[in-house]
């Protein structure tokens, strides 16, 4: 479960719009991080301002390899993927350029639903603790290709 969510945490960045916001070179793409300073102003759509972790909700719910989990860790991961940056805690905003309105907003109140009842689960302590976890392996494997690169 965790292994997936780290894998499609990212998916979301994979659209022109954030692609374009964070200036990422037009050969090559999509690209996860970038070197240029963003325009994150470039981001919005209508009031909401576009949450790559938002779109990589929609990128990974109907992968096989989510199907296949027991229900209560596709919802975990469902969460880690949304609440990997802090957000999705309870709410994250209903804007994807890859849907239309309506689609993101049921998304988005599925969201905080499912924040409330991992909440219930887990407790808060707990699923912080699933949080922090996937957020620190990013970070190492982030430090790891900095190190690569440089």
């Amino acid at each position: 479960m965790l292994i997936l969510a780290a894998g499609a945490h990212d998916l979301g960045k994979n659209r022109n719009l954030w692609q374009d916001a964070m200036a990422a070179s037009r050969s090559g793409r999509p690209f996860a991080k970038t070197t240029r300073r963003g325009d994150p102003a470039r981001l919005k759509i209508g009031k909401w301002t576009y949450r790559h972790e938002f779109g990589s909700l929609r990128d990974v719910e109907r992968s096989a390899e989510l199907l296949d989990l027991p229900t209560e860790l596709r919802e975990l991961a469902l969460h880690l993927i949304a609440a990997h940056h802090g957000h999705a805690r309870p709410v994250i905003a209903p804007a994807d350029p890859a849907e239309p309105p309506s689609a993101s907003e049921a998304r988005a109140r599925d969201v905080a639903l499912r924040f409330a009842r991992l909440q219930r689960d887990w407790g808060p302590w707990g699923l912080a603790w699933w949080e922090a976890l996937l957020r620190a392996a990013d970070w190492q494997a982030s430090s790891r290709l900095d190190e690569v690169r440089g």
